[in-house]
């Protein structure tokens, strides 16, 4: 089984302990949805896809297990370390270059390693282009012009 394949399942399984149907439905729509724009993004700038969509399922995995969000991208980094080394599918480096952008996801306002920076703006593109009828938070506004002009 590929990796992206293996991630999914364990997202997947995660999702359907969600018994909430709205809450599923939201949670899914996002994963799946930043793992979409990062893998855009990462071809754009000549990263790995294929890293760059397993940080974006795993990014938020912690905020669905738990209904927590307090804290969750360092959570959600170690939940995805958990997730890597027992598939038993991914080098040291790889993981640890998943991590680093999960757990910096949050940091919107710093700019640190190119798969970080994938990360932060894939989910911010899936924040504001998910209602696009909506203008961007003012935490995101900045990055969102930025990203704009990047793929005109």
């Amino acid at each position: 089984m590929d990796r992206i394949t293996c991630v999914q399942l364990y997202v997947n399984r995660l999702l359907d302990t969600i018994t909430d149907s709205e809450e599923h439905r939201i949670a899914a729509v996002h994963l799946y949805g930043v793992a979409d724009n990062a893998a855009l993004l990462a071809l754009h700038r000549g990263l790995s896809v294929e890293l760059a969509t397993v940080a974006g399922l795993l990014h938020d995995i912690s905020t669905y297990a738990t209904g927590e969000s307090k804290n969750h991208a360092g959570r959600s980094a170690a939940m995805a370390r958990t997730c890597m080394k027992g598939s038993g599918q991914f080098t040291q480096e790889e993981m640890d270059a998943i991590c680093s952008a999960i757990a910096h996801h949050s940091d919107k306002d710093k700019e640190q390693a190119p798969l970080d920076e994938v990360l932060k703006d894939a989910d911010v593109l899936h924040h504001c282009l998910h209602n696009p009828t909506q203008p961007p938070n003012e935490k995101e506004a900045q990055r969102y012009a930025r990203l704009l002009e990047e793929l005109r």
